[in-house]
Formats: C-alpha cells, sequence, structure tokens
C-alpha cells in the first residue's frame, strides 16, 4: 500500500488522489475526506508512477513520483 496523509486537510472537504503510470494512463482513482488514505498497488506492475492530489476546487495540492517495487 501507498499510505497518504492529508496534512492540509479542513473538515468537509475532499480532495481527490490520482496515480498515473508514465505513459499517463489512469492508474488509480478516489476522491476522499480521510487524513489517511491507503491505495493498494498489488496488482500494479513495478515501475515508477506519479501521484498527484487536487483539493475539490480542482487546484492542484501536490505531485509526487511514487516507485513501486516487487
Amino acid at each position: 500500500y501507498i499510505s497518504i496523509k492529508r496534512l492540509h486537510a479542513v473538515n468537509g472537504r475532499s480532495d481527490k488522489i490520482e496515480l498515473y503510470d508514465l505513459q499517463g494512463r489512469l492508474r488509480f482513482l478516489v476522491c476522499v475526506k480521510e487524513d489517511i488514505t491507503r491505495i493498494p498497488v498489488e496488482q500494479m506492475a513495478a515501475g515508477m508512477y506519479l501521484l498527484s492530489v487536487t483539493d475539490e476546487n480542482g487546484t492542484e495540492v501536490f505531485t509526487e513520483k511514487v516507485i513501486v517495487e516487487r
């Protein structure tokens, strides 16, 4: 799993978490209100992915490279 903690969380507001492979294909998408979110990666191929978090207004909170290893 990849665990993500929302440090900027505001009660009642949600964030969108997206995980893309390097070919730009969306591999995971979830809208969350929880402080901590776990993304399952067991079925994903080893490699580099881009993790993007945007708030409910569509403003990018952050984008980070993620490496899945086996």
